[in-house]
């Protein structure tokens, strides 16, 4: 399980079985229990196939790729010839540290990973926390996606080593200086926690994606990633 959850896991386990058991409607209070309700939610990406393998260089065209420069965890501009280096698309050797919880002190809810439910799709974790909470990198890595996506909100994924990718949605705004082509160091902030998009109250929706970041479908247990 997820550091730091403690006892509130067996809250979590408790909300997983209550939304399992009753209808969307009595759900509309929980942040981000209504989410993604139907298979294919997710937005689509212009001039993708979700299942396709794409190359990092063509996962997405927005915006200027900026090479040589990176966020830091103190979200502060610097050169990428710093001694961490830099993610590498096929790369397998693990990640050093540990990745990081993208938002602390809270509590995972629903999701198909926690509470699978048969006709509802819902490829993340959700993690509740007050608008405004600094939502930070799990990783070390490109930012590959950022746009607002319509069902995700305001939505970034960063691309890794051994073709993993995180992504971050709902959130409330990006941080400022974050570009596609970016380097983005883990602890990193990406943006803020929202409720933008398809969403029932302020919440990260975090997705761990075994592929390219335009791979909807490619999505996998964010907890083995982060334990």
């Amino acid at each position: 399980m997820l550091a730091g959850l403690g006892g509130a896991v067996l809250g979590a386990a408790l909300a997983c079985v209550v939304a399992a058991l009753t209808v969307p409607a009595a759900l509309a209070g929980v942040p981000g229990a209504l989410d993604d309700l139907v298979p294919g939610a997710e937005p689509a990406i212009e001039g993708h196939s979700a299942a396709a393998a794409l190359p990092f260089a063509t996962v997405s065209t927005r915006g200027p790729i900026i090479p040589g420069s990176m966020v830091s965890a103190a979200g502060t501009f610097a050169s990428a010839t710093a001694s961490r280096s830099e993610p590498r698309e096929g790369d397998d050797a693990p990640p050093a540290p540990r990745p990081v919880l993208p938002v602390k002190g809270v509590v995972p809810h629903c999701g198909d990973f926690a509470c699978p439910r048969p006709g509802h799709r819902h490829n993340g974790l959700d993690l509740t926390a007050p608008a405004g909470t600094p939502v930070r990198a799990a990783e070390d890595g490109r930012v590959a996606l950022l746009r607002d996506t319509g069902g995700y909100g305001n939505f970034v994924c960063l691309q890794h080593r051994r073709r993993l990718a995180t992504c971050y949605a709902h959130l409330d705004a990006f941080d400022d200086g974050l570009a596609v082509g970016r380097l983005v160091l883990r602890g990193a902030r990406v943006g803020t926690v929202g409720s933008t998009g398809v969403s029932s109250g302020p919440h990260l929706h975090f997705e761990v994606r075994r592929g390219p970041a335009a791979c909807v479908t490619c999505a996998t247990d964010p907890e083995r990633f982060l334990t």
